[in-house]
């Protein structure tokens, strides 16, 4: 049987000691606190696994390449994480019935950044003068857990992180709200859902119904196409509850979360790379697609991608373009969130006829 972790208990561990209330809170309620009895085996030398173990009340035998040690729950030891290095680098038992914590090493790792991101920072990086900044919001787990979570987030550098989460607006959301509309030119804002949850359809026009492309969840981002490739939403974005909405200008999605993260490969590489295995993708309509393409091409258009990219290869890289570029970038920095290995066409179909 497992119980929860009491925050008096986490507060003298290290590094959980560390965390501020909201994330000290946020871990305790959902790392767990297990009985064991003599004997019991956490674990074995040289595996691997995705857990931070604490001793809390009895004792335990490490067992090294070496020697043997007997770790007391009472001794400033048992403060540290145990035997915390991967693959593990003892064999760990119970010489007595022991009570330990276990704690999902993402969760652990979340909430110390979490933590960090409510405190004053100092940081530094090309293009940021270095000030102090301060994340107001009350920053609670789920929705940020969410987005660290996500691939086109986990690899964001820390000043990165941080320069986020003290941008952020709040933008509270009724149910049937139309919070970005299909066409509209005006591209002011990036949003993540923070509670709640969205719809985003697009208009088949004709009387048709309108074609259902996602819905969306906390942690769940939108409105990053229009801002990359400047061009009218495609899409609309409605509440599909009560809710609340943290939105980013364009000024900063572009600085914080664009920047250089887009991978450009020239005409004069393409070649060289669909040898080595990736696959040419292009993202312009249909009609576009029919009347000339790049040999071996397949097609997706921008606006149905997140409809289809379930469908595409994890373990494939992918060349995108377009004519531009413009759609591409937004092409590829959808597909990025999900965890495909992406670049995209210089200029897009433009850059063959310039480099001609």
């Amino acid at each position: 049987m497992a119980d929860t972790l009491e925050p008096s208990v986490a507060a003298n561990l290290t590094p959980i000691g560390q965390l501020g209330p909201g994330a000290l809170r946020a871990l305790c309620e959902r790392a767990t606190v297990r009985t064991y009895p003599a004997g019991h085996t956490l674990f074995e030398k040289g595996s691997s696994d995705h857990i931070t173990y604490f001793l809390l009340a009895g004792s335990l035998e490490l067992k090294g390449h070496k020697d043997t040690v007997t770790l007391e729950a009472s001794s400033a030891d048992a403060k540290q994480p145990l035997s915390n290095s991967q693959p593990r680098q003892h064999t760990v038992s119970a010489v007595e019935e022991v009570q330990v914590t276990e704690i999902d090493n993402n969760l652990l790792n979340n909430c110390l950044l979490l933590s960090g991101l409510q405190t004053h920072s100092k940081v530094q990086a090309e293009g940021y003068e270095v000030h102090e900044i301060e994340v107001e919001q009350d920053l609670e787990l789920g929705w940020v857990e969410e987005l660290l979570d996500s691939p086109g987030f986990s690899d964001l550098p820390l000043v990165n992180l941080v320069h986020l989460f003290s941008s952020f607006e709040s933008h509270p959301v009724k149910s049937g709200d139309v919070v970005i509309q299909q066409d509209d030119k005006n591209l002011d804002y990036y949003y993540i859902i923070r509670q709640g949850s969205c719809r985003v359809t697009r208009s088949r026009g004709g009387g048709n119904e309108d074609l259902v492309l996602a819905n969306l969840k906390p942690g769940s981002t939108f409105g990053e196409d229009a801002l990359i490739s400047e061009s009218a939403r495609s899409a609309t974005v409605t509440a599909t509850s009560d809710g609340m909405l943290m939105r980013l200008s364009r000024k900063d999605f572009n600085m914080i979360l664009v920047g250089q993260r887009v991978q450009w490969v020239d005409f004069s590489e393409v070649k060289q790379r669909v040898a080595d295995g990736a696959q040419l993708l292009d993202t312009r309509f249909e009609s576009e697609f029919k009347s000339g393409t790049l040999r071996g091409a397949l097609n997706i258009p921008f606006y149905v991608l997140r409809l289809r990219m379930s469908q595409l290869n994890a373990d494939q890289p992918y060349i995108l373009f377009c004519n531009d570029a413009r759609q591409s970038a937004a092409a590829a920095f959808l597909m990025r969130q999900e965890g495909l290995d992406v670049s995209v066409i210089r200029d897009g179909i433009q850059g063959r006829q310039n480099q001609a």
